[in-house]
């Protein structure tokens, strides 16, 4: 399964004194019509998981663009398969981990997983950061999809079992909501087999807005495993420019 990581020249910079690191999780619906906000949040942030970029494998060097000073990895949905640019549709899905760059010599992308799963190694003074941004299958799609990115999250889990593990994205399921659907079974059942937990300072905030104007739901997450109360603090924006609020 291909991943991409793209890095500008030069020489890499000194290890940075270790500093609280922010990071963020936002599903663009959509990059390049969100691309104003996507900046603001990057200038609030250190790194920044990106679910639904909907760019396609061609047009994915245009994160050198849209975001001066900053590297990344990205998936795209064509990966396996690259589009032509006279053929393209409209994209979907795709994944992205962007982080400034003054942040390269602890950051380390990884290749695992598939364009819904992505991953980077974030080392800290204490014990190395596996992090982690999934855009897991909706409800609706088919439930083996589900399953198959839980199975590929257990694999990168385990091949960096020394890690602390911060598992961001949109997850699409709630371990807490008290009328459950299939994925929040799954996602449950899973945390509890995997020592995941969410954090325990995800303020209880809906991170979703359904179009209809009348359900939301919390899906946007950061769930975390022996990570020893490093997550200060999450906060859930309070505005959105689509039916998703950073978190």
């Amino acid at each position: 399964m291909s991943s991409s990581a793209f890095f500008r020249g030069g020489e890499a910079p000194q290890r940075p004194r270790q500093k609280k690191i922010q990071i963020t999780t936002f599903n663009a619906d959509g990059i390049k019509s969100n691309l104003s906000y996507v900046q603001s949040l990057l200038s609030k942030c250190d790194i920044l998981c990106i679910q639904e970029h909907w760019l396609l494998a061609f047009e994915s060097k245009n994160l050198d663009i849209f975001f001066p000073s900053h590297n990344y990895i990205i998936k795209c949905v064509d990966d396996e398969n690259p589009m032509p640019p006279k053929q393209r549709t409209r994209g979907t899905a795709g994944t992205a981990i962007i982080w400034k760059d003054d942040l390269d010599s602890i950051i380390t992308p990884l290749n695992a997983g598939s364009d819904r799963t992505i991953a980077v190694q974030v080392i800290s003074e204490e014990q190395p950061i596996l992090l982690l941004n999934t855009y897991m299958p909706t409800e609706g799609a088919a439930q083996a999809v589900y399953e198959e990115i839980l199975d590929e999250v257990y694999t990168i889990m385990d091949q960096y079992s020394e890690h602390a593990v911060i598992w961001s994205g949109d997850i699409n399921a709630s371990p807490d909501r008290i009328n459950k659907t299939t994925n929040d079974v799954k996602l449950k059942n899973f945390c509890i087999e995997n020592g995941l937990q969410i954090s325990c300072h995800m303020p209880k905030t809906p991170t979703f807005h359904h179009f209809n104007g009348k359900s939301q739901s919390q899906i946007d997450l950061f769930l975390e495993r022996s990570f020893e109360n490093k997550i200060r603090r999450i906060k859930v924006s309070a505005r959105r420019t689509n039916k998703y609020r950073p978190t």
